[in-house]
């Protein structure tokens, strides 16, 4: 059994109940808040993309009617179709997880077969690594490219970070499988809190969201220093016929998508590993996963806001 604190892990069975402690208050605070940020962050997503593709063929229109434009113009540039990638990833990472949220507050217990909790539980774990190996893809190609005046020739459709991130995250999920990683959390599915195995792989995401956030502060104070000092850094992907002063505005706008990764996996790398710890020694404590809910899904609206600040910088910066 649970105190009126702490829920015992000894609860979370599959086909059992989802309602930890018989404490509904919590679940559906800790659900609902979820949904809506969740749904939140899937609509502001969804309005970057649309506005994207737009401003997009917009300006390929544009170009177009002009005379003869080189066909690298009328690609989307990397400081628009990074925000593009992120929005796809929190939007499809959204798609995943709010039906497991919703699965569990309308049944009100887990899934009753393993393969159906396996496939939940997997199917976030995908989404959730790829959206973040891609913040972290952004904060490396941004540091390279503003500090070190290094270009890295991401291929085609940028197909060469995707699959990088796509890559990694299979590999880290082939490697935990057999260790029964992958299952319930408590207030969701992801981490399987029964077994030791879902103990380390939350220790693993621990330590990867901690790397990401003191890596990516560090980038980010290098990236800001040479943007405020005004170091005029040209990328041979970038075409030196444009204005100079564009080249800055490009680096500021990556540097918002870094800054907003710093404010959310920082403190996030601290919740988790305060989670971790929890379920290490047996317990799920309610107000640790509402933190986790909250934090880990506004990174789509929050990436909406970072989009929508980029497009007046990239106005005032013409």
């Amino acid at each position: 059994m649970a105190n009126s604190w702490f829920f015992n892990v000894s609860e979370i069975e599959l086909g059992g109940s989802s309602v930890l402690g018989n404490n509904y208050t919590w679940f559906y605070i800790i659900h609902i808040v979820a949904a809506i940020i969740i749904t939140i962050s899937m609509t502001a997503c969804a309005t970057v993309i649309i506005s994207i593709i737009i401003s997009w063929r917009q300006s390929r229109q544009s170009l177009i009617a002009g005379d003869q434009p080189k066909p690298q113009q009328t690609k989307m540039e990397f400081v628009d179709r990074f925000p593009f990638y992120l929005a796809v990833a929190d939007f499809v990472w959204g798609c995943s997880n709010l039906p497991a949220h919703l699965l569990l507050l309308i049944t009100e217990k887990y899934p009753s077969n393993d393969l159906v909790s396996l496939i939940v539980a997997v199917n976030m774990s995908a989404f959730l690594g790829y959206q973040q190996l891609m913040h972290a893809g952004l904060a490396i190609y941004t540091y390279l490219g503003v500090v070190r005046w290094k270009y890295l020739d991401l291929g085609r459709g940028d197909w060469k970070i995707h699959l990088i991130c796509g890559g990694l995250t299979i590999f880290l999920i082939l490697g935990l499988l057999p260790f029964d990683s992958f299952g319930p959390s408590g207030y969701w599915m992801h981490q399987n809190v029964r077994y030791p195995g879902g103990v380390i792989f939350s220790f693993h995401v621990t330590v990867f969201v901690a790397l990401q956030g003191f890596c990516t502060a560090l980038g980010y104070r290098s990236i800001q220093r040479v943007v405020d000092e005004g170091k005029q850094i040209i990328s041979s992907h970038i075409s030196s016929n444009r204005p100079q002063d564009l080249h800055g505005t490009a680096h500021k706008c990556l540097a918002t998508f870094v800054l907003i990764a710093i404010c959310l996996y920082c403190p996030l790398s601290f919740i988790v590993l305060a989670f971790s710890i929890e379920i290490s020694l047996g317990v799920v404590e309610p107000v640790t996963s509402l933190l986790i809910v909250i934090i880990g899904n506004s990174s789509g609206w929050a990436n909406a806001v970072g989009y929508f600040r980029n497009r007046r910088i990239k106005k005032l910066g013409k």
